[in-house]
């Protein structure tokens, strides 16, 4: 993908038409939709663009947590997404708000003790330090 060979403004612009479109879709899935979402901010992340990320991150959750299941049918894998959510909010300076997110995921991951995480968010490479 365009993502995966650092070739930023191309990702970009496919990411922001992918996430065009599945909003267009009649019968929106927001959990699909979500998928979009993360995935632009991991994209974000690999380019230093934390507080973009973050952003994305804000606006997908919500809409995980509304229409889809992920938090009881895979709590370590939603841990991680908020594990990924924490340090782009660390790294846009919003400590306060990264403590909480933090706790949040420590939670779940108390109560499912035992259980491991069904999705692994694949990270894409770190753009910013290589030659392109």
């Amino acid at each position: 993908s365009y993502a995966q060979l650092c070739l930023e403004q191309d990702a970009e612009q496919w990411f922001k038409k992918s996430i065009v479109a599945r909003e267009s879709l009649p019968d929106i899935e927001y959990a699909h939709l979500t998928v979009n979402l993360f995935e632009y901010g991991r994209f974000l992340a690999s380019w230093g663009r934390a507080m973009e990320a973050a952003g994305l991150y804000e606006r997908a959750l919500p809409l995980l947590d509304a229409s889809s299941t992920m938090q009881k049918d895979d709590p370590f894998g939603y841990a991680l997404v908020l594990d990924e959510y924490e340090t782009l909010l660390r790294s846009a300076a919003r400590k306060a708000d990264a403590e909480a997110v933090a706790a949040r995921a420590k939670s779940l991951r108390a109560s499912n003790e035992g259980k491991t995480a069904r999705f692994k968010p694949e990270p894409y490479p770190n753009c910013r330090s290589e030659a392109h």
